[in-house]
């Protein structure tokens, strides 16, 4: 909890959320929408490859349940007292979440024909989530070294099959892909092992406790969600003034989403290659992109509960002009309480670096030439005062200046 606690402070402190921050733009007049004083914070969603991340400031209503205290945490920050709600859903990365996907499809593959299954040469299986033309071979134990695959492995060894090697080849199917990911999700929801010991509009698809979402409240994607979405973004239109450095939901309608969703699974690989700008470097990542797209799309809206209107107030971000998203600055605030965003390190250009240092060095020039001009005229000043006071001595004994004339 302690990682979305963090990420949800810096990403309010960049956007200037916070209640001094609202003050300092009361008093400097630099508002320039009502929205930018809402009375919610910015709420944070938060990907990783082995977990997700919840977290948003919650007002409780009379006749809601209290936040349980595993669930919230009291944070003093800017002599303000903030309590949101925030919640880390084990085993629901992008990573984990995909291992279990194919250990799930290797053990309904198994249960089929478990007898006619060769044992030297590699099982193969249909990836409804990879696109035709490509295939994946792995060794089982890549699928079950996680704990997370904990449930399939077990069920893997009831088999009690030897099984060297598995090939998952490319089906290419959007609607089968979107139910394969949703029963991963209903199985964990129907789990009769795990009870939720919550009334039923608080528990989660987890089985874990998260009070509604509130309706007009903002939430910024980080990290994954941030990355999937860029990818879909790729093949889609984009508003005008768009830097790809924060993508809003609203400016995109969900028809043009679902199509480019349904285009990254049904697409041929040789094509899906060029269309997607494939290079070696990134190949790895977009080849699972209908994976990945289905994968945030359910775990936003089925997981999370984002419904088709609170998708408008939701968007996707890699960097803020105020600085980079991430955890790390948060943690800092949290631990000292006295970091502002406006005070914290920056990395200074290097082409601004090198004008810095050519002015420094040009004032420093003129003031030392300026330095040595005043100590010449002070020196000249200082010898013809001194020899307007030099006398000389005359015949008849009177001491008289120098320069005057004798008589």
């Amino acid at each position: 909890m302690e990682e979305a606690i963090d990420g949800w402070i810096t990403t309010n402190i960049l956007l200037e959320k916070f209640k001094h921050r609202h003050e300092h733009k009361k008093q400097s007049g630099t508002i320039t929408s009502p929205d930018e004083l809402d009375p919610y914070m910015v709420g944070v969603l938060d990907l990783g490859g082995a977990s997700t991340q919840v977290t948003f400031s919650y007002k409780r209503n009379i006749d809601d349940d209290p936040i349980p205290s595993e669930y919230t945490t009291n944070l003093t920050l800017f002599d303000s007292v903030y309590s949101p709600y925030a919640h880390s859903y084990l085993c629901w990365g992008k990573n984990v979440a995909f291992r279990r996907h194919r250990a799930r499809l290797l053990n309904a593959a198994l249960n089929v024909n478990p007898i006619y299954l060769p044992t030297s040469s590699p099982i193969v299986i249909r990836d409804p989530c990879l696109p035709r033309g490509t295939n994946d071979t792995i060794v089982p134990a890549f699928l079950f070294d996680s704990p997370c695959t904990a449930n399939e492995k077990q069920q893997f060894n009831n088999n009690s099959i030897n099984i060297s090697f598995v090939s998952f080849i490319g089906e290419g199917s959007a609607s089968k892909c979107r139910q394969h990911i949703t029963n991963l999700f209903d199985a964990k929801r129907n789990d009769r092992i795990v009870n939720c010991s919550f009334k039923q509009e608080y528990c989660t698809f987890d089985n874990t406790f998260q009070p509604k979402l509130p309706d007009k409240m903002g939430f910024i994607g980080l990290s994954g969600y941030y990355y999937v979405f860029d990818n879909l973004a790729h093949g889609m239109s984009k508003p005008n003034g768009s830097t790809g450095e924060r993508y809003k939901m609203k400016d995109f309608p969900l028809r043009e989403i679902h199509k480019r969703m349904i285009n990254v699974c049904e697409t041929e690989y040789k094509i899906f290659y060029q269309q997607e700008a494939m290079t070696p470097s990134n190949e790895q990542h977009k080849r699972g992109l209908c994976f990945d797209a289905w994968f945030v799309w359910l775990l936003l809206t089925r997981g999370i509960g984002f419904t088709e209107n609170g998708l408008k107030h939701v968007s996707f971000a890699k960097t803020f002009p105020t600085g980079n998203v991430g955890w790390t600055l948060g943690y800092m605030i949290n631990q000292t309480n006295y970091i502002p965003a406006e005070y914290r390190e920056r990395r200074i250009e290097k082409s601004r670096f090198i004008s810095w240092i050519t002015i420094s060095i040009m004032l420093a020039l003129i003031t030392f030439i300026y330095l040595i001009l005043t100590c010449q005229t002070y020196a000249r000043h200082a010898y013809r005062k001194r020899s307007n006071h030099i006398t000389t001595i005359n015949k008849d004994g009177y001491t008289q200046p120098h320069g005057q004339s004798l008589v």
